[in-house]
């Protein structure tokens, strides 16, 4: 019986595509990226020894990009493969899995010499980037005829996120040699910002379409147990995804014309009532307590009810991926002095003095949040814009260490231009 027909075996892959999903948004050293991958690889194939082996198309040269159960020797063999040998060519940039279910029996196998009599199962995967094969996941097991067809399919999709994360490291890694300045000169550039943001899109986009394919394959077998799982795996990309996208849509609007509002008369808390049940899922999926402080009563303000709407979403998606699991994001609404005034509290971790003036920059993000939460930076900028645009302003209360609240105040009385 294959791996994906025994439940406790699919369940444990399962895992392992979720906790991979995961390190795909992290921002880490390149090493301590790929190691992570390969410890989940090996725990849910139960093999002896896994790699994932970088191709530079130019030089036809293979390196290893880590490693786990290879001596040395092996280590050595597989830098120095190039993949203009044939038999090399075959195996690393095949289209196709490769599976050798005895590998003494291979008798061309190319790394005898160095690699144990103890391994016998042999199974490698190639992923590319932009339609180029630029690598090889595989792994290796003491077990003969240990890998099957099923296990292929999802070494496959294993490799569709090891891809992303080298082409999402490659741009981490090209924008931390330049100061901040010079990295807001280039993604001004539109041509630049795409490239830049398609990368961003690769990370949730291959774990939407990875769950979705074993969705469909999990619903014509299973049609309980693990779906709901990978139903979460959708839903959490794809609103990963839909993030993006909408700051995509918003930067090329401003490049082309500038933002525009389109302001009537209208009650805010309506606005604010919608905005708050959009939020509300994503809140309770991490356990938080979402309080809604808004008046019964109607607040009229002349404003763009589309941008009011957007103001809010962005603040409150915001508080609610910044604080922890259980904790508190509330949302008030008030009408002070002729003025819309708004507060999105939360009990995150806070914001250090230094860090608050910077909030609002584009594409600046705080140095920890690089590594634990995807977005390019342009939500608050974007926010702040459209605030001004209101004859608005923002600003942060916060300390360290006691949460954070962001206050919006609008006049209700919106003088036109």
């Amino acid at each position: 019986m294959s791996a994906l027909q025994q439940q406790p075996e699919n369940d444990t892959r399962l895992t392992m595509l979720e906790h991979i999903a995961t390190i795909a948004s992290c921002a880490d050293e390149p090493s301590s990226l790929f190691s992570r991958i390969l410890d989940e690889v090996v725990y849910a194939f139960e093999s002896d020894a896994s790699w994932i082996q970088l191709v530079d198309s130019i030089t036809n040269q293979c390196a290893l990009a880590a490693h786990r159960g290879f001596s040395a020797r092996m280590v050595n063999e597989m830098n120095s493969l190039q993949t203009d040998k044939k038999w090399i060519n075959t195996i690393v940039l095949s289209k196709d899995p490769v599976i050798f279910a005895e590998m003494s029996e291979e008798p061309y196998f190319p790394f005898r010499s160095s690699f144990p009599v103890s391994l016998h199962s042999f199974l490698t995967v190639s992923f590319k980037s932009g339609g180029t094969i630029t690598g090889v996941l595989g792994v290796l097991s003491k077990t003969a005829n240990r890998f099957s067809r099923e296990d292929a399919k999802l070494l496959s999709v294993t490799g569709a996120f090891v891809s992303a994360v080298a082409d999402r490291i490659a741009l981490q890694y090209h924008d931390s040699k330049k100061q901040q300045n010079q990295l807001v000169s280039i993604l001004g550039e539109r041509e630049e910002f795409l490239d830049a943001l398609s990368h961003e899109l690769q990370t949730p986009l291959t774990a939407l379409i990875a769950s979705a394919g074993l969705l469909a394959e999990e619903l014509s077998k299973e049609p309980k147990g693990s779906t709901g799982r990978l139903i979460r795996n959708i839903l959490q990309s794809s609103s990963s995804l839909k993030d993006r996208v909408n700051e995509l849509l918003d930067l090329s609007r401003e490049h082309a014309a500038g933002y525009n509002v389109e302001p009537t008369s209208l009650d805010a808390t309506t606005v604010f009532r919608k905005a708050a049940d959009e939020v509300t899922p994503m809140a309770k999926a991490k356990k938080q307590s979402f309080m809604i402080d808004i008046p019964k009563t109607p607040i009229m303000v002349i404003a763009d009810g589309r941008r009011l709407e957007q103001i809010a979403l962005n603040l409150l998606s915001n508080a609610i991926k910044f604080t922890p699991q259980g904790g508190t994001i509330t949302f008030r609404a008030r009408e002070e002095k002729k003025n819309l005034v708004v507060r999105v509290e939360d009990t995150g971790s806070g914001i250090p003095k230094e860090e608050q003036a910077k909030l609002f920059r584009p594409y600046y993000r705080m140095p920890g949040d690089r590594y634990r939460y995807p977005g390019l930076g342009l939500g608050l900028s974007i926010t702040k814009q459209l605030i001004e645009l209101h004859n608005g302003k923002i600003w942060v209360e916060s300390e360290q260490g006691s949460g954070t609240t962001f206050v919006f105040s609008i006049p209700l009385n919106r003088t036109k231009s």
